[in-house]
């Protein structure tokens, strides 16, 4: 290696000049105000730990700077002396606007991705969140880039789908789930409190964070709901369901109970064939009762009758004698103790007429009567009377003819 010449007038530029085997090497320093300090700014090959300052070069890493310095290993700055990236001392955290990062990444102010359609990608093949050409944000997993599954948009106009790559194709396009086979939404919460799904109007008052609302409770898991902030419906664990009223009226083994109020508690518009109500049998959905109505003006309660359903019939039974065993009588319910009227006891009927009673006798539940059933007794009875005075009549105007 020759010696080291140092060229130049001290008011401009200076020029160092290193020979060697491959030729002359220079340096120019700009003829402006400066210092060069003598601290390894220099280094043949890769830096190493302890360097105070070392500018390296290696085929596989490329430009390498290094820095050790009391708070911080890299600093750049601007003109105005304002730190714009930094890597404090000892740490591979990249401050961009912030001297004390506390992640990998830490930006202080705000981050535009400006060209493209840019990726941000979390691990290798990891879950992703990129903008398309027509600026709509997506969520994306299982895959690289480009490979991804499509899990959730916000598209250009806000509307969020999730399952679905086209929100505003839908009535209710705010946000919209798509499950495809099977899925939806769950909500989550403690087995002793309750949460919600509400619909507001405003923010000045319960009825209007709440003009309606479902909420279940896990405590006594059951479903509520309501308007106005309101409890209107609530369906029990046991599968009961109770409207305007929060709990059970008297007997537990009815599956719907309605109070009304100062309003009809059920009203009824017939459907096809005029039906207000129909009754089926569970074992095999045959129809075994109705509600109808009938030339617009009357209310039939039917229960089934025809002809097909049934076998062994007989016509020529005794209802006198059976219709004589009955026990009519005047009393008052204990409730209404000023009211007297007139009926049955139902288990002196039931062993008249059994299928006209429901339960047994000082049983769990209250026996009731459907006097209906009474009916063909009662017919069949005044046919045997009708007979035996057509009889009565018959012989004395015999007599009358002698």
């Amino acid at each position: 290696m020759g010696s080291v010449v140092i060229s130049g007038a001290t008011s401009g530029a200076v020029t160092l000049a290193v020979p060697d085997e491959a030729g002359t090497r220079t340096l120019t320093l700009p003829a402006t105000t400066g210092t060069i300090l003598t601290n390894d700014i220099s280094q043949a090959g890769d830096t190493s730990a302890g360097n105070a300052a070392a500018v390296g070069y290696t085929s596989v890493e490329g430009l390498i700077l290094t820095g050790q310095g009391s708070t911080s290993d890299v600093t750049i700055k601007n003109d105005a002396d304002a730190t714009v990236l930094s890597i404090p001392t000892g740490t591979t955290n990249v401050g961009i606007g912030n001297t004390a990062p506390a992640t990998k990444l830490d930006v202080a102010g705000n981050m535009r991705f400006s060209a493209g359609n840019p990726v941000l990608e979390f691990n290798n093949g990891g879950p992703q969140i990129y903008v398309t050409a027509a600026n709509t944000l997506q969520f994306a997993t299982g895959g690289g880039i480009g490979s991804a599954t499509e899990r959730m948009r916000i598209d250009s106009s806000g509307k969020v789908g999730i399952g679905t790559t086209t929100p505003a194709s839908y009535t209710s396009d705010t946000l919209v789930i798509s499950s495809g086979d099977q899925g939806g939404m769950t909500l989550v919460s403690a087995n002793n409190v309750e949460n919600y799904i509400s619909w507001a109007d405003g923010t000045s008052g319960a009825a209007q964070l709440q003009a309606g609302f479902i909420g279940y409770n896990h405590a006594s898991n059951y479903l509520r709901f309501g308007t106005i902030a309101t409890e209107r419906m609530r369906i029990r664990s046991n599968g009961q369901v109770l409207i305007n009223q929060t709990s059970i009226i008297a007997s537990d083994n009815a599956y719907l109970q309605v109070t009304g109020g100062s309003v009809t508690p059920v009203a009824l518009r017939g459907g096809t064939n005029n039906y207000f109500m129909a009754f089926y049998k569970q074992s095999n959905d045959d129809l075994i009762g109705s509600i109808t109505g009938s030339s617009g003006t009357a209310t039939a309660f039917n229960t089934s009758s025809d002809y097909r359903l049934k076998e062994n019939v007989d016509y020529s039974w005794d209802a006198t004698t059976r219709l004589k065993q009955l026990k009519p009588a005047r009393f008052n319910f204990i409730a209404d103790p000023d009211n007297t009227v007139d009926g049955f006891i139902a288990h002196e009927v039931q062993e008249v007429v059994p299928h006209a009673v429901t339960g047994v006798k000082d049983g769990e539940e209250m026996q009731g009567i459907d006097h209906s059933k009474l009916v063909p007794l009662l017919t069949a009875s005044l046919q045997e009377a009708l007979k035996r005075i057509d009889s009565l009549e018959e012989q004395v105007n015999a007599l009358k003819g002698k």
